[in-house]
């Protein structure tokens, strides 16, 4: 079910934890626009559509397309062909959530060429939540929005149950019911991906993982091919669990070291894009990632924030204001524990990200001519327009297969204060929580209109305090605190904010 706007209050969370967000963020007015939970029921068309490519196909985006020129040049016209026309591709796209906002976006490939793929992504209700499921390393199924994003937005999900390969006890063994990675072992990445000498096509079961969300530059995205992927990200935070033989091309940092250690299985990635170098042609344009030792900005770097637990639930957000992207993962981590990873820079510092004009005006400045074969592309040309979609889920119709659970897609849009007076509007004492009732963590969301101290406390109806949330000197402004209250039962309960010269208090519900 979609909850309408005009039913939950504006719940503002991530920009004032700990501290992170510069009052730039104070500016801007946010407006909750949709809010999607996955209560109604997700309605797949029984007809899969069948993408024959070229310049017709509804999906053709570019050179890096399914039967795209890059490929023909880069592993001839007529072997490229011959390995494309071995299958059928079918498709499917359909709208979900209040005024269609969302669309779901599924991918099959026919092996027999019988008119139907043998299996085809998917994307079902389970458990109140959004399960995406790619049974198959060339089935792919994603979300996105169905229309190009504000010029300032913000959104935000919820991902769980994270099942794409890995070393789940993080023992050593990555075998789980007679897979490896996910994988039955015998999966490759035809006809998208060679070896770097072209001699053969690379295994796809030595890769596997999942887009939590993104940021790309084209009109209504869909699968692709992973090299199609790698040329048409802005911003990402994903993971892909990676073992060749043993070994692994990703870092993640581990602070009891402070040194980013070999770790194939289970990144948590915070990754802009670098439109100032193109990079390679399979693997795209390098990429700077955010980790709690800095940025990592030198080519080809391959270090990572932390580890995700496969049985933990993650709220991911990314936020464009203007001039900055924000990219942001809360949940408990591997090494950090319960803690919030924030990532802020400006878009046009260097490294600049990817594709960041949309409808304004850009002098091709950042522009690189590509050469393939003799040919040449332009990979940011003067006047070109990349529009802000966002997306989350399996977009590769090559690798990667498994199950996640998405759940509470929220979408902001924000206007920037247009005068001293809006800017400087005295604020209201208030005191919320989401959810209510709520099992086992709510997020308190209070408010204050004067400087000074601030308690912030949870009593059981006896008046008896049980845990202290906030104790601290505090600016007028609106801030976030989080009750766990997995060691109580269900019951009501009293949330108390106590200043100087005003009290509020709130009965919240704890629901077992």
């Amino acid at each position: 079910m979609a909850i309408s706007k005009r039913l939950i209050p504006l719940i503002i969370i991530i920009l004032f934890i700990h501290g992170y967000l510069p009052a730039q963020s104070e500016d801007i007015k946010w407006e909750l626009l949709h809010y999607e939970t996955f209560d109604s029921l997700i309605v797949e068309p029984e007809e899969w559509v069948e993408d024959t490519y070229g310049d017709t196909s509804r999906w053709n985006v570019d050179i890096f397309d399914e039967d795209g020129d890059f490929f023909r040049d880069k592993y001839g016209s007529s072997a490229f062909d011959s390995a494309l026309n071995e299958f059928r591709s079918f498709r499917k796209s359909f709208t979900y959530g209040e005024d269609d906002w969302l669309t779901i976006e599924l991918y099959g490939r026919d092996e027999d060429k019988d008119g139907q793929p043998e299996s085809g992504g998917k994307i079902i209700n389970k458990d109140g939540k959004a399960r995406l499921i790619s049974e198959r390393h060339t089935d792919a199924a994603m979300i996105r929005s169905t229309q190009e994003l504000p010029e300032i937005y913000r959104i935000e999900l919820t991902v769980s149950n994270i099942n794409f390969g890995g070393d789940k006890n993080d023992d050593g063994d990555w075998w789980e019911d007679g897979k490896f990675n996910g994988y039955d072992g015998d999966e490759i990445a035809s006809p998208w991906r060679k070896n770097w000498a072209l001699t053969e096509w690379l295994d796809a079961w030595h890769e596997n993982g999942l887009y939590f969300l993104c940021i790309t530059d084209f009109e209504n995205p869909a699968p692709h091919n992973n090299v199609f992927w790698h040329h048409h990200r802005k911003v990402v935070m994903d993971t892909d669990n990676n073992n060749y033989d043993g070994t692994s091309w990703s870092y993640v940092y581990n602070p009891n070291t402070s040194r980013f250690e070999e770790d194939g299985n289970s990144f948590t990635g915070l990754i802009w894009l670098n439109g100032e170098n193109f990079g390679d042609d399979f693997t795209g344009n390098f990429f700077t990632s955010w980790t709690p030792a800095g940025w990592q900005t030198e080519e080809w770097n391959t270090n990572f924030a932390d580890k995700y637990l496969p049985d933990e639930s993650y709220t991911f957000m990314i936020e464009r204001t203007p001039g900055f992207i924000t990219m942001s993962v809360s949940g408990r981590f591997y090494y950090g524990g319960d803690t919030v990873y924030i990532a802020k820079k400006k878009i046009d510092e260097f490294p600049v990200v990817w594709h960041y004009n949309r409808h304004e005006m850009y002098d091709g400045s950042k522009n690189e001519v590509k050469k393939y074969f003799g040919k040449t592309i332009d990979t940011w040309p003067a006047d070109s327009y990349y529009p802000d979609y966002f997306f989350c889920g399996d977009p590769h119709i090559n690798y990667y297969e498994g199950s996640a659970d998405y759940d509470d897609i929220k979408l902001w849009k924000g206007t920037v204060a247009t005068n001293i007076t809006e800017k400087k509007q005295k604020l209201e004492y208030r005191l919320t929580n989401y959810p209510n009732p709520f099992n086992p963590k709510t997020t308190i969301q209070y408010q204050l209109a004067e400087s000074g101290h601030v308690k912030l406390a949870v009593y059981n109806l006896l008046g008896q305090i049980l845990d202290v949330l906030v104790e601290d000197n505090k600016q007028p402004g609106t801030y976030t605190a989080v009750w766990d209250a997995s060691g109580y039962s269900s019951g009501i309960y009293i949330v108390r904010m106590e200043t100087a010269g005003h009290i509020s208090t709130r009965k919240i519900s704890l629901i077992r």
